[in-house]
């Protein structure tokens, strides 16, 4: 995709999000993808248990009566489920320890563990999926997401003209609802929370959300409890990123275009410069030397995380302490960790 298509796209997000809906065209047909709000979520959630209720009704089991039965043949037992639950917490520990990383190699390798993890828990879920089969919880599953289909597409963008009324829907082929659903899916794709955090590093979206105040009431001109999830969440992101943009100078152009690496560019470079900070309040040691608290940085560690350094390429930290103690030093001191720095 290009870079024009890219933008083009986060303006249709910016659009969409604003309004309150998506526009699609079905067959030719101008179509209004509805957005939920808090309010029509709840409304879903209620839903959702009666769909549950008629499924144990109509004599479908529950999860837990399958899951049970499941044990008993030894097909998926309660140890799997505490396997996934653990694959979880990885995730969520990996995700935290992002927060307390400073140097570019390890930041790396802890996206690349993420990702790998991720890929684990998704195959886990999708076995657990397959063996469990149907179940009243997934028979409801499958009726809310086929209502909010239903409830979604609207021919006017007053919403009071339904596409689909529930007779229609059941006379659909599955190759109908499949193409309907890929419609739904597509314009779901633009305002994604990946888009959302895209859109709120723009800079025709931070001009609007600056003379705006950062107020959602006169962003969105209504009450808060009534804005749809993306536009909460473009409230969210475009304050976040926008706090960011305010204090991190000269942020890499690959940095820049990328929410995801910008928020962990900033993380990385504030720990990085707390270590520095910590070392450098601890003053000198007895010997008159200090410990240096980014050992094994390389110039590109600094450049990653915005601190400026007069290293060479190949010159770390630990490389440097090896040659102050082979000159007869035991450790770098301040005014060679201020140089080290760029600040001498």
């Amino acid at each position: 995709m290009t870079k024009e298509d890219q933008q083009r796209l986060l303006r249709k997000a910016f659009s969409d999000i604003s309004r309150g809906y998506s526009v699609a065209f079905l067959d030719g047909k101008r179509l209004y993808v509805k957005h939920l709000s808090h309010h029509e979520q709840v409304d879903l959630d209620v839903l959702h248990q009666s769909f549950v209720e008629e499924a144990l009704n109509a004599g479908v089991e529950p999860e837990t009566t399958k899951l049970k039965y499941l044990e008993e043949q030894g097909i998926w037992t309660a140890e799997d489920d505490k396997l996934l639950d653990s694959m979880k917490d990885t995730i969520e520990r990996l995700v935290v320890g992002k927060k307390v990383i400073y140097l570019k190699a390890d930041l790396d390798n802890q996206n690349k563990l993420i990702e790998a993890e991720q890929r684990k828990y998704n195959q886990k879920r999708r076995e657990r999926e397959q063996v469990l089969g149907l179940t009243a919880q997934s028979y409801a599953e499958r009726k809310i997401n086929e209502y909010y289909i239903i409830e979604s597409f609207f021919l006017d963008d007053n919403f009071s003209k339904r596409y689909l009324s529930e007779e229609i829907f059941q006379d659909l082929t599955d190759e109908d609802i499949q193409h309907i659903v890929k419609s739904y899916n597509n314009e779901m794709e633009t305002v994604s929370d990946r888009s959302i955090k895209k859109l709120a590093i723009q800079d025709f979206f931070q001009m609007y959300w600056s003379l705006s105040s950062e107020n959602l009431y006169n962003f969105f001109g209504r009450p808060i409890c009534n804005l749809t999830y993306f536009q909460v969440k473009l409230g969210t992101y475009g304050r976040m990123f926008r706090d960011i943009l305010l204090r991190a100078e000269n942020l890499p152009p690959e940095i820049r275009d990328d929410p995801d690496k910008m928020l962990d560019y900033v993380r990385a470079g504030e720990n990085a410069k707390e270590k520095m900070q910590g070392a450098a309040s601890q003053g000198p040691s007895s010997d008159g030397a200090v410990a240096s608290t980014l050992m094994g940085a390389k110039t590109e560690d600094y450049k990653a995380v915005g601190i400026k350094s007069d290293m060479g390429a190949s010159v770390s930290l630990s490389e440097e302490l090896k040659k102050k103690q082979s000159q007869g030093k035991k450790g770098l001191d301040m005014h060679d960790l201020m140089k080290l720095m760029g600040a001498s």
